[in-house]
């Protein structure tokens, strides 16, 4: 599929895509912040999954910025109230985003609200 315009086109119909997908699987039309948990973890699967498709195939032309932004976003979210994800991300169960890197993994631990590893 050929996206016109720059990096936010590309982000928004990456975002499009996965949500209409989600939408299908029964996640409800509201913001993540009005979700309950269980349609939570559904959606942010389906916005790791989008982001981290965008990882590979865009990870130097912006659109994957915009997306990990949003990603970010939601996944500070999710780990101020869900205990299960801070102690995936405390046991490195959960796949961060992104490169592999001690720094990385720094950044996801401080999202969050963990520290760095030392």
């Amino acid at each position: 599929m050929f996206i016109f315009g720059g990096p936010e086109a590309l982000a928004q119909a990456a975002w499009d895509a996965q949500w209409a997908k989600a939408r299908a699987a029964g996640v409800p039309d509201v913001h993540y912040t009005e979700m309950n948990m269980s349609d939570l973890k559904k959606a942010f699967a389906y916005c790791y999954g989008a982001t981290k498709d965008m990882f590979s195939a865009d990870e130097e032309g912006g659109a994957y910025d915009i997306m990990k932004a949003e990603y970010d976003e939601m996944f500070e979210y999710v780990a101020s109230i869900s205990e299960e994800l801070r102690m995936a991300v405390l046991q490195r169960r959960h796949q961060i985003m992104g490169r592999k890197t001690k720094g990385n993994r720094d950044y996801y631990m401080n999202l969050a609200g963990l520290g760095s590893e030392s």
